[in-house]
């Protein structure tokens, strides 16, 4: 039986009761800017695409070399995130959750809001700081004590003078070696979160070794694992590699539906994506071994390549082109409706006060 989620969904236009929710995407950016991840390339060809538009001769081989391309890693137009986000209302979606942290990727809280209402779309906003490169010039002057404030602050009253509030603590940035600051920043969440009781969403890349240092600084500061969520989950290939996380109460996120080709090991050395049949294979093992209640799903379209506009999937592609592979792998419908809708509104509903 599912349980009854206690409390409301914070979202940018105010309070929304968990039921109406509907069709949720866990993990999605609208409007960023990741800069901060564009290397510059060795060979002199791969060169062109620092400053390229993105076009039609040039989109086959962009997701191998996305981390080259300034262009790329910006999404910044409010019309075409309008548009986007439109194909998948069109495809039956009602809500994102926008992790789209603090600091220096964008996040713009007016914006959303603008969003929201052009679409109709529920948004859930994000808090706290992202990876280590994003963090803004100030971040070594900053406590614990203080970023944890901050946090809380802005999840009770809204962002600066927006009176905009964040419904969700994250995605905390979680480097590998984990970045001296974004341990600080982890445990300042984690007291966020024990103060507010919003969820906490997790950026963690590494091997296995991470994902358990960063559950131990979590359970050290008090967070409420049930609403923890390990992001970019995919990466673990064998299901079994989670088992810790879910034996210990936490939400895991399998949120790059769509990714299958791109380089992404480039900016996460240890990661391992798979493809979309193997994410529907592990869920599938993971609804078996007893935790079908604690899965969320997403495609964490960050990147222009990935809009239909240039030829991407979107975000309504797991709407249009999972659920039916879902359905043929044996998913139930129940299943489905718990990855795409129940499970949504337990991680995210908190009393908001």
């Amino acid at each position: 039986m599912t349980k009854t989620p206690v409390g409301l969904i914070q979202t940018v236009l105010g309070p929304v009761k968990p039921e109406n929710l509907g069709l949720t995407m866990a993990h999605e950016h609208l409007l960023l800017d990741i800069r901060c991840y564009v290397q510059q390339a060795e060979a002199a060809s791969d060169r062109t695409y620092r400053n390229t538009l993105i076009k039609m001769d040039n989109l086959g081989k962009l997701p191998e070399r996305f981390q080259y391309s300034f262009e790329n890693m910006t999404l910044l137009d409010e019309g075409a995130a309008i548009e986007e986000a439109l194909a998948f209302k069109f495809a039956g979606g009602q809500t994102f959750v926008d992790t789209t942290s603090g600091g220096l990727i964008g996040r713009d809280p007016l914006g959303l809001a603008r969003i929201s209402r052009a679409t109709g779309i529920n948004i859930v906003m994000g808090s706290g700081y992202y990876v280590w490169q994003s963090h803004p010039e100030d971040m070594n002057d900053k406590s614990v004590e203080l970023i944890a404030e901050e946090i809380t602050n802005e999840i009770e009253n809204g962002v600066k003078d927006t009176g905009i509030k964040p419904g969700v603590i994250g995605e905390i940035g979680c480097s590998w070696p984990v970045h001296p600051n974004e341990i600080k920043s982890l445990e300042a969440a984690a007291i966020a979160q024990k103060n507010t009781g919003a969820a906490m969403t997790l950026h963690p890349v590494g091997p296995r070794e991470a994902k358990d240092k960063i559950l131990h600084v979590i359970q050290k500061t008090g967070a409420d694992c049930n609403k923890v969520i390990f992001g970019h989950s995919d990466h673990y290939s064998d299901p079994d590699d989670l088992l810790n996380l879910l034996n210990a109460g936490c939400y895991i996120e399998l949120d790059v539906f769509g990714w299958e080709d791109t380089s992404l090991e480039l900016i996460m050395p240890s990661a391992r994506f798979g493809n979309d049949q193997e994410r529907i294979e592990n869920i599938g093992q993971i609804i078996e071994m007893g935790f079908g209640d604690k899965i969320l799903i997403a495609q964490d379209v960050c990147q222009k390549w990935q809009y239909q506009r240039y030829g991407g999937k979107g975000f309504s592609h797991i709407l249009d082109n999972i659920i039916h592979r879902f359905k043929r792998f044996g998913f139930s419908d129940s299943d489905i409706n718990n990855l795409l809708v129940n499970n949504p509104k337990k991680a995210f509903a908190f009393d908001i006060g």
